[in-house]
C-alpha cells in the first residue's frame, strides 16, 4: 500500500494542531518539486493560513479539502488581477489536486514585505508609499470580477450578518466584557446602508502589512507588488481601507490623510465622524481582533469608550 504524501485533516482545530509539523507537509512539496521538474529546495513560507513553500523562483501553496472554496477563490482572483496592475502580482504556473488537497504553483514576486521595513523608514518615503499603496487600491477596485467572485455572496447580505453577530464575533476572541458591553451602542449609532452598496467591486480584502511588497530603489522605496488573493470578493470599497490603516497608518495623521487623499476621499469629509466609520469597518471587518490591533490603546483609557479611541487611533482633526 502507497504511504499517503498528506495527513487526513478532520476539522480546523485538527488542522491547526497539524500546521507547524513541517515533517508533515514536506513529503507532497517534494513529489510535487519532482512531478513539475521545479529547480530548488523548498522552504517554509510566512506561516498565514495554509501550507506555503517557496522553491527556487516559485511557491508553493496548499489547501486542505476544509478550505477548497478558498483556493477556487484564490485562483480567480490571480485570474482577474493578471496582467492588469502597475505592479507584479503572482502567476498562475500549475494548478492541481493531490489527495483531495488543491494546490497552485505560482511564481515568485520580488520584493520584501513592507511590515518588515515600514516603520524604519523615513516620513518622506512612508508618504510616497501611502501614495502608491492608495493608486494601487484604486486599480483593484476596477478590475472586473469573473463569474466565480461575483458569486462569491452578495455583500449587503454580508454585512447584515456581521452586523447581526460582531458581538459574537469579538467575544470569540476574548474582548474585556467592559468593552463588549460597549459595543452595540457604538455599531447602532450608523444605519446599517452606510455599510452596503448597489455597486460592489473587485476587492482584495486583506490588504495588511503582509499582503505588500517593497523595494529600497535609488532616491526612496517603491511599491514592489500585491500577493494572497484567497479572500478577494466584490465589496464596498470602504472595507478595503480598513486593513491598510490599521496596519500601517494608525495614529498617524499625516499619513492618513496622505491616503485617504489619493483614495479620494474629500477634505471636508476627513473628520472624527470618519474616523468612527473606521473603527466601525474594523469592527465588522471578518479578520478583526481589537485585543491585537489596539490594546495598549484601549488598557490606557480609564472606561471603555469606542468614539475617543476612534479618535486616537484614526486622527484626523
Amino acid at each position: 500500500m502507497t504511504t499517503p504524501l498528506l495527513p487526513k485533516v478532520k476539522d480546523p482545530e485538527h488542522y491547526n494542531q497539524l500546521f507547524s509539523q513541517d515533517s508533515l507537509w514536506e513529503p507532497a512539496v517534494h513529489h510535487l518539486i519532482r512531478s513539475r521538474d521545479l529547480q530548488g529546495s523548498p522552504v517554509r513560507g510566512i506561516r498565514g493560513s495554509h501550507i506555503v513553500y517557496r522553491v527556487g523562483s516559485v511557491w508553493i501553496k496548499l489547501m486542505a479539502p476544509i478550505f477548497e472554496k478558498d483556493m477556487a477563490f484564490e485562483i480567480a482572483g490571480l485570474e482577474c488581477i493578471q496582467d492588469k496592475l502597475e505592479v507584479p502580482t503572482p502567476k498562475i504556473l500549475f494548478q492541481g489536486e493531490l489527495e483531495g488537497w488543491r494546490y497552485i504553483i505560482v511564481s515568485h514576486v520580488e520584493g520584501e514585505r513592507i511590515g518588515d521595513v515600514f516603520d524604519d523608514i523615513k516620513l518622506e518615503d512612508q508618504l510616497s508609499l501611502a501614495d502608491q499603496i492608495a493608486s494601487i487600491t484604486k486599480s483593484i477596485h476596477r478590475i472586473e470580477a469573473n463569474k466565480v467572485i461575483s458569486d462569491r455572496g452578495d455583500w449587503n447580505s454580508f454585512i447584515q450578518a456581521r452586523l447581526a453577530g460582531f458581538l459574537e464575533c469579538h467575544q470569540s476572541k476574548n474582548l474585556h466584557s467592559n468593552w463588549l458591553s460597549e459595543m452595540p451602542d457604538f455599531i447602532n449609532q450608523f444605519d446599517e446602508t452606510e455599510f452596503m452598496t448597489d455597486s460592489p467591486v473587485f476587492i482584495h480584502a486583506d490588504l495588511t502589512w503582509d499582503h505588500f511588497l517593497v523595494q529600497k530603489v535609488h532616491g526612496g522605496w517603491k511599491l514592489a507588488g500585491v500577493i494572497d488573493f484567497a479572500d478577494c470578493r466584490i465589496g464596498h470599497p470602504e472595507y478595503e481601507m480598513i486593513t491598510t490603516v490599521v496596519f500601517l497608518f494608525k495614529k498617524n495623521p499625516v499619513l492618513l490623510k496622505k491616503y485617504f487623499e489619493v483614495m479620494g476621499i474629500p477634505k471636508k469629509e476627513m473628520n472624527d465622524r470618519l474616523s468612527e466609520k473606521l473603527l466601525a469597518w474594523t469592527i465588522l471587518h471578518t479578520f478583526s481582533n481589537l485585543n491585537n490591533y489596539f490594546s495598549k490603546e484601549m488598557s490606557q483609557m480609564v472606561k471603555p469608550n469606542y468614539s475617543a479611541l476612534a479618535k486616537l487611533v484614526f486622527p484626523l482633526n
